[in-house]
């Protein structure tokens, strides 16, 4: 399993068009969900938690974007976002 979670500003009045943007992450091969979480003390502040099966399904489908799609994306954000890789199945020891 493969997490990915991102912080972004959204253009003012974008936020469901880049939730809108998902659709096409959902026929993807190995794509599991996509969360999204609005910023109580931001409002134009969202996190996605992006699960995929695998780093390498992942990896594949973001090789599939044009740049086109990628600069339809990123015109809905407001700024740089901010990404963390997470490994879900990561052990902890105490």
């Amino acid at each position: 399993m493969k997490t990915v979670i991102w912080k972004a500003s959204i253009a003012e009045w974008k936020m469901w068009d880049f939730e809108k943007t998902y659709e096409m992450f959902k026929s993807a091969d190995g794509f599991v969900s996509a969360e999204f979480y609005n910023l109580t003390d931001e409002e134009s502040t969202v996190m996605v938690v992006e699960s995929w099966e695998s780093e390498e399904k992942q990896t594949a489908f973001m090789g599939t974007m044009s740049p086109e799609t990628m600069n339809e994306l990123f015109s809905l954000l407001a700024g740089k976002p901010e990404a963390w890789n997470c490994e879900a199945w990561a052990k902890i020891v105490k």
